[in-house]
């Protein structure tokens, strides 16, 4: 309400509502959890004679994810073009994480939308769609194309004995994990080292953002204790969990993460197998391409 009132007064006070005003205003409504009113300032902002641009279609649908009203955030993605503005990877990463779960059909066709459109996925967008496809096993092709473009670079600490998974979200942090146990702890075991002392660091919740929705901690846990690794939380970093990975066989550990498809071209370059993953989908797009 606080924000409704200091636009509409900005006119009284000489002072003329602007794009950033708007997307300010759309942004509080999103904290808020007032969904409804984001699409109400957005959609006021042509009469204000204010063109609204990527930043506050992102606000608004970030507003809509929030509500839990993702069919909204996908009309305001697809509406993007006809209104001249041309999606960005924020905007689409928004949408993916509107989608969830619950829709990761969707969410990973907004996902190959956004690679056709010639938008470069980011941390960000990687770790939302993975986490859309977390219930699922077609997230390891994606992890592993997103680790080839080093998305995560200091995710491996320590020559490999501790992973950090701060950056990630629950589906990437448990495909992260999985990775890790699969293709550094198996080698370390196999080779003799570091037959004991391994490290999860998933941070405690404060520095999590507000994409990173879900308890990491608790993902992590229930994987290791269901792939037979017993864990448990540092004695004194709540944020870490010890690893203790000498009671299973390396064989058992490189089961974790199997090739799903990902292989080399003639070039020695790393591709995803998409044709896997349109089998899983409908046809079409979400968004329109923009006009040349």
């Amino acid at each position: 309400h606080r924000a409704l009132l200091l636009l509409s007064g900005m006119p009284a006070a000489r002072v003329l509502p602007n794009a950033v005003s708007f997307s300010a205003a759309i942004s509080a409504c999103e904290k808020g959890g007032e969904w409804d009113r984001a699409l109400l300032f957005l959609s006021g902002m042509p009469a204000a004679r204010v063109l609204p641009d990527a930043i506050s279609f992102s606000a608004a649908i970030s507003a809509c994810q929030k509500g839990g009203e993702w069919q909204m955030a996908l009309l305001l993605l697809s509406g993007m073009p006809s209104a001249a503005v041309t999606p960005d990877v924020v905007s689409f990463g928004s949408t993916i994480f509107a989608c969830g779960s619950h829709q990761w059909r969707v969410a990973l066709h907004l996902f190959m939308d956004m690679l056709s459109t010639g938008i470069s996925p980011d941390q960000v967008s990687y770790s939302q769609v993975l986490e859309a496809t977390m219930p699922i096993e077609i997230g390891g092709e994606i992890f592993r194309e997103a680790l080839s473009k080093r998305m995560w670079p200091n995710m491996l600490r320590d020559n490999g004995s501790m992973i950090d998974l701060h950056d990630h979200s629950c589906g990437s942090g448990r495909l992260a994990v999985r990775w890790w146990l699969a293709e550094v702890v198996a080698e370390r075991l196999a080779s003799g080292r570091n037959s004991k002392a391994f490290t999860v660091v998933t941070g405690w919740g404060k520095s999590r953002e507000a994409w990173q929705t879900g308890d990491l901690q608790e993902e992590v846990s229930h994987l290791l204790r269901d792939c037979g690794i017993s864990c448990e939380a540092h004695p004194t970093n709540p944020g870490c969990l010890r690893v203790d990975c000498s009671a299973v066989a390396p064989s058992r550990l490189q089961a974790l993460f199997p090739s799903v498809g990902a292989r080399e071209n003639k070039r020695g370059c790393r591709f995803l197998n998409w044709y896997a993953l349109l089998c899983c989908l409908p046809c079409g797009r979400f968004v329109p391409k923009p006009r040349p």
